[in-house]
């Protein structure tokens, strides 16, 4: 019987994943990100999963270069993964134990004028919001609490500047693999 409920949990934690649809939420998630950035976001699909950890795989992500750049990206990845602390997750805590990104790519480039692709500005400034009450709590508002590790795996940095609308690499380097920990969220 023991033995018997252990493969029932496992296939049940396998199966769940493809019925929670996180995808329906891949144009909000760029929205945002494209107002808190001012840049084109484009995301991959977005997957849930239960191993090796609860989380969200998404299947690439684009970040474009602002207007007056060659067309591109100053940031993409293949891949990303989240894996977060199941725990705190339900008092509405995100505890995130990895970030991993698949093949990153940065471009930082500089053109004539000195202005470059790697400062980011709001695409439109948020109107203030009142303050709230002393006190009071927003039920549906969700905290991030911290996140343990990023890991880039495969990563690539390009150094340039632009000339006539043409990339001129100054540093492109490949196959780079860094781990980062223990960032603390304010």
């Amino acid at each position: 019987k023991i033995l018997l409920s252990i493969v029932v949990l496992l296939l049940v934690a396998l199966a769940v994943p493809y019925f929670l649809d996180v995808d329906r939420y891949r144009d909000t998630i760029a929205e945002a990100l494209a107002k808190q950035t001012g840049r084109k976001v484009t995301l991959g699909k977005i997957q849930a999963r239960l191993f090796p950890g609860v989380g969200v795989t998404v299947g690439g992500l684009h970040v474009g270069n602002p207007a007056g750049f060659p067309e591109g990206d100053v940031v993409s990845a293949d891949e990303i993964r989240v894996n977060v602390a199941l725990g705190p997750l339900m008092n509405k805590i995100v505890h995130v134990n990895s970030v991993d990104l698949v093949g990153p790519k940065v471009s930082l480039l500089t053109n004539a004028g000195g202005k470059d692709n790697y400062t980011f500005t709001p695409a439109s400034p948020e109107p203030s919001a009142p303050p709230a009450a002393a006190g009071a709590k927003n039920s549906a508002s969700v905290t991030l609490d911290q996140i343990d590790s990023i890991n880039l795996t495969n990563a690539e940095v390009l150094v340039g500047s632009v000339s006539r609308g043409t990339v001129v690499p100054t540093v492109d380097t490949k196959g780079i693999n860094i781990s980062l920990h223990n960032f603390g969220v304010s």
